[in-house]
């Protein structure tokens, strides 16, 4: 990995390490924008959270760019630390943000819905292709008619999926704005390819996994099923939730195609990739007690050499685990805790090609190792 030292200037070639990982420290943080215009609602107000919903590093170039609630698309430089810009999205709003391949361009959903007839339906749920250079889009994508709930760009060309809660799964190509191809699915489905491009996985409620050929995907080559006693064994479940229906709310490959990362409302899973068994499973809910749905709404991450998992918790902590000779029977404990967050830090990221995480509550804050071995 390319370590960024605090200059964010000097690189050194280090091996990832449990004690390197331990000795991650916030090195900037951003503090959450303040706008007189927007949500002038004494509500909204009131809470006052402004959270990040989304964070995405570009594959190749040194950009984050953020999502927020307040209608607003955040870029930073993740090589010299700094805040390039901010783009607001005023009528649809912003969620899901992703890089396509290009550093100037990003997909992203909207976070509102307006009504009216299908046609309007249609465009709030819309899925979005836009410039960060100059703010305009260059393609508007239909077909969703209700929340989008993921989005993930094809690895190797210009293909992306979505799915929704209209129970569908929607392959896309950015230069056409009708879908490809449409995959029906069961309620609240999460989707992601791997990193070759070769296979997609769709996720459903209890730890549903399918697996798709992205060649041949009329039907899954492989279903997978996250047993009821881990999930209940890891607490990922809140009042009022059974085994069968908790929400699986991100899926995701390992670098390498090997593990699949599962996050929940509490908890995550990592399932091998090919038999579909348990390898791994923690707790997101930290020290917190509250039991209500969505209070440990977190997304886990995993580093980019496959060993460690980062998450962000319930009690404002983000934490760290590393699943090496893990027991599957047993909820994984964390090797390293991280305090610094205001409020729930919603999303965790690990860089691709750098020892540098980003999290975000209503602030985005990125982290450098502190103890650099000698090179």
């Amino acid at each position: 990995f390319l370590f960024g030292a605090r200059s964010l200037f000097i690189f050194v070639m280090v091996s990832v390490t449990s004690h390197l990982v331990a000795s991650m420290q916030m090195a900037k943080v951003f503090k959450p924008p303040v706008h007189a215009h927007s949500h002038s609602s004494p509500q909204f107000a009131a809470t006052s959270q402004y959270v990040v919903n989304a964070l995405d590093f570009h594959a190749a170039a040194d950009v984050l760019v953020a999502s927020r609630d307040d209608d607003t698309i955040r870029i930073y430089n993740t090589n010299t630390g700094n805040f390039v810009a901010e783009l607001g999205l005023k009528k649809y709003g912003c969620s899901l943000v992703r890089f396509t391949h290009h550093h100037a361009s990003v997909l992203h959903a909207s976070n509102k819905e307006v009504g009216g007839d299908t046609e309007a339906v249609e465009k709030s749920h819309a899925l979005r292709y836009l410039s960060l250079h100059d703010n305009q889009y260059l393609q508007y994508f239909y077909g969703h008619v209700q929340k989008v709930t993921s989005l993930d760009m094809a690895p190797m060309n210009d293909l992306f999926m979505s799915s929704s809660e209209d129970r569908s799964v929607r392959l896309w190509d950015l230069r056409k704005n009708k879908s490809v191809d449409v995959i029906a699915t069961g309620p609240h489905p999460v989707a992601a390819y791997d990193r070759q491009g070769l296979v997609f996985a769709v996720g459903g409620p209890g730890g549903n996994v399918k697996l798709y050929d992205v060649r041949s995907y009329k039907k899954p080559f492989a279903v997978f099923q996250v047993p009821a006693d881990r999930l209940q064994t890891v607490n990922a479940m809140a009042w009022g939730v059974t085994p069968d229906n908790v929400p699986c709310t991100r899926v995701k490959f390992s670098m390498d195609g090997k593990a699949l990362l599962l996050s929940f409302d509490g908890a995550w899973v990592m399932l091998d990739a090919y038999e579909g068994k348990v390898k791994a499973a923690a707790s997101t809910r930290g020290e917190n007690d509250d039991m209500s749905p969505g209070s440990a709404l977190t997304e886990a991450s995993l580093s980019p050499d496959g060993k460690y998992v980062v998450a962000g918790c319930a009690d404002r902590r983000i934490r760290a685990w590393s699943h090496d000779n893990a027991d599957p029977m047993q909820p994984l404990q964390p090797f390293a805790t991280f305090d610094g967050h205001a409020g729930v830090p919603r999303c965790v990221k690990w860089a691709p090609r750098r020892l540098l995480m980003a999290s975000a509550c209503s602030a985005v804050a990125l982290w450098l190792p502190w103890h650099v071995p000698n090179s």
